[in-house]
């Protein structure tokens, strides 16, 4: 049975993280937690904690191509599109094959190993077509999702087509739009 990583990427403390990243390590003590975050969360004191910026180098080219496509903030959505290519310079820097990406807001309460090791077979996992707030990511995988999502912002027939979704929203006066979800479930 392979060991496999949890990966949370987060800014700031809010008050429900620490019991997160907790659960996870109560449920998963053998496995490596990641907490790849900045100085408000540096202090928690479960996993191995890195600071963002350190992983930042691709995050920040892609912010470069993005246009913001949706009702949420600006900062909300960008922040959501980046975490991947932070994980991916981050998987990369470290070497890992497989990992499991928390949201930081989902409590785990399982071994790991227990579950996913059934799916290792698989690229990555999402729930529901199109959620990735619990995902089983091969790093190979993680690699073509980032140049996915790279091409969903520079080549004009993808872009017109996350437009068209956009106007969509717009058109039934709708809340949200194009996030890292719809990339998931295109």
């Amino acid at each position: 049975m392979k060991d496999i990583p949890i990966i949370f990427v987060n800014n700031g403390n809010p008050d429900y993280f620490r019991y997160v990243v907790k659960q996870a390590g109560a449920s998963n003590p053998d496995a490596q937690i990641y907490l790849i975050g900045d100085r408000e969360n540096s202090n928690i004191g479960i996993g191995q904690h890195y600071f963002i910026d350190a992983f930042s180098t691709s995050a920040k080219a892609f912010e470069t191509v993005y246009q913001h496509l949706s009702s949420n903030s600006y900062e909300f959505e960008i922040r959501c599109f980046k975490r991947w290519f932070v994980i991916r310079d981050f998987v990369r820097d470290k070497g890992l094959e497989y990992f499991l990406c928390l949201d930081s807001d989902v409590l785990l309460f399982c071994d790991v190993r227990d579950v996913f090791n059934n799916f290792l077979e698989y690229d990555f996992t999402i729930s529901r077509g199109h959620s990735p707030h619990v995902t089983l990511f091969h790093t190979e995988s993680l690699e073509v999702f980032c140049n996915y999502l790279l091409s969903l912002y520079t080549k004009p027939d993808y872009l017109e087509r996350l437009r068209m979704f956009y106007q969509n929203f717009i058109d039934n006066n709708k809340e949200g739009g194009v996030c890292d979800m719809t990339a998931f479930g295109r």
